[in-house]
């Protein structure tokens, strides 16, 4: 495009941004046009307004499931065979089922949701993990959450609970894949 209806001061307001601004500082500039920092990334983009809508599926296990919101696929696989070792990647992860006795959900985050990221001996809200693992805003609401009844398993792509994690009395382990669709947004 061009800058018809920018001028010296909304230039110097994004310079002050960038230079001065806490990680979430958002300015509105002419045009439908916003700039937001996030922790070391400037964005400049369209304005939208967007409406999130919280989803929150059952998931069988084993099984397959589309989430439609993300442009994702989630695989369930169980084993009788566990791995104590077995490393977990960011769209991979391996959990005690035995310790599984509410339904599998997956769903987005909600207000005061918490858990045991693995390697703590704490609870921690997703909101102050979300900080600490420097997740920009705008990205917190698409970041699917594997949940057994009100507690969460995975922070897909971040971290596991420390609950659910496998030990040597693990009987059936629950193999969780998640497989992104290349044509989604």
């Amino acid at each position: 495009g061009d800058l018809y209806g920018y001028d010296f001061d909304h230039i110097e307001s994004v310079i002050k941004l960038i230079e001065n601004a806490i990680t979430g500082s958002v300015i509105v500039l002419p045009r439908g046009i916003y700039a937001e920092k996030s922790y070391d990334t400037l964005t400049i983009q369209y304005e939208e307004k967007k409406v999130h809508n919280f989803f929150d599926y059952k998931i069988d296990v084993p099984g397959i499931f589309k989430i439609p919101e993300l442009g994702l696929t989630i695989r369930t696989e169980l084993s009788s065979f566990p791995q104590i070792h077995k490393v977990n990647s960011k769209l991979k992860g391996s959990f005690d089922f035995d310790k599984m006795t509410n339904e599998l959900h997956i769903r987005n985050r909600r207000p005061g949701d918490k858990f045991f990221p693995l390697g703590m001996k704490g609870c921690k809200k997703l909101q102050d993990f979300f900080v600490d693992e420097k997740v920009p805003r705008s990205k917190r609401d698409d970041i699917p959450i594997l949940t057994c009844g009100n507690d969460i398993v995975w922070v897909v792509g971040y971290r596991m609970d420390e609950r659910f994690k496998i030990t040597e009395n693990t009987r059936v382990q629950l193999d969780v894949s998640v497989i992104c669709h290349k044509d989604h947004d």
